[in-house]
């Protein structure tokens, strides 16, 4: 009887031993609220909202930079957005938005957090939003891997993501802050919103048509000066020949204004380059410069 009334009593401490743990122990949402209140008061981030769009909270944190007017972002709707982001331990740091653009439907979105907050918060194209994601709602536990670098597990992040309404309107506006920024001059722009500077005439007769094959040599940059081809000679034989059917729409605007042996830089709008698809190293909706010189002209 007195072993049973022993056993009894370590059942009933062991069970209340457990529940005091339970009780203490956080859920990944208290752990995430704690790391996002902490990480307010350490930056000074006091215009942050807590977001109850859903009528309760997931645990996000946002301030409206820009608001959107364009039309109203559903899943279905494709969206053109730019970004950048941080862990909040500072081990992971994505700032270049030349680089990152990003093309897809809404309810594609990675990670959870982002397409909740478009789709929810921000709502309309054109604006601009900075959110505080929870862990939960980012890359968990595992985390995720980027090439060499690692966004480490349980880690809440920081993001700014602009979504474009107008793309036009933004292109022409990415070309003329590259212009200022790298204090550039002497740029025409035609009515398709491409700017050239022709930097050297030409000395040939012939003009470059939709039917022409042109020897060229050119080098091709991102609006963060990044390379992303080229085909250069040393002995000023052309690196590429090639049809105009084959060659991107500003290229076959562009290149008419110069004959043989004549030289242009031409910065292109997204529109008269390669859209919304990413090529080959280059982003979605990217506006790039090429420089130009025109070897040869075969009609």
């Amino acid at each position: 009887m007195k072993i049973t009334t022993i056993c009894i009593a370590v059942l009933l401490i062991t069970a209340l031993i457990s529940c005091k743990k339970s009780n203490n122990e956080q859920t990944i949402e208290q752990f995430d609220e704690d790391a996002i209140q902490d990480y307010i008061k350490q930056n000074g981030l006091t215009a942050m909202k807590k977001d109850t769009s859903g009528g309760d909270t997931a645990g996000v944190y946002y301030q409206i930079l820009t608001p959107g007017t364009g039309k109203v972002m559903d899943y279905p709707d494709k969206i053109n957005y730019t970004y950048q982001f941080a862990a909040f331990d500072g081990s992971y740091v994505t700032t270049d938005t030349i680089a990152n653009h990003a093309n897809t439907y809404v309810g594609y979105l990675s990670p959870k957090g982002l397409e909740h907050g478009i789709k929810n918060i921000l709502r309309r194209k054109g604006g601009r939003i900075r959110m505080l994601i929870p862990s939960h709602l980012a890359y968990g536990t595992n985390g995720v891997s980027s090439g060499t670098t690692r966004l480490n597990g349980n880690q809440c992040l920081d993001y700014i993501v602009s979504v474009v309404d107008n793309q036009a309107s933004y292109d022409d506006i990415s070309i003329k802050n590259y212009i200022k920024t790298y204090n550039l001059s002497g740029f025409t722009k035609t009515a398709s919103g491409l700017y050239y500077k022709v930097t050297k005439a030409g000395t040939g007769t012939s003009a470059v048509t939709i039917n022409s094959v042109v020897g060229v040599q050119y080098t091709g940059y991102l609006f963060n000066q990044t390379v992303f081809d080229s085909a250069n000679t040393s002995d000023g034989t052309a690196g590429l020949t090639t049809s105009m059917y084959n060659v991107i729409a500003g290229w076959q605007e562009g290149l008419p204004k110069i004959t043989t042996g004549g030289k242009i830089i031409l910065l292109i709008p997204s529109g008269r380059a390669y859209g919304d698809s990413a090529n080959s190293g280059i982003p979605a909706f990217s506006c790039l410069r090429f420089d130009i010189n025109l070897i040869s002209i075969t009609n």
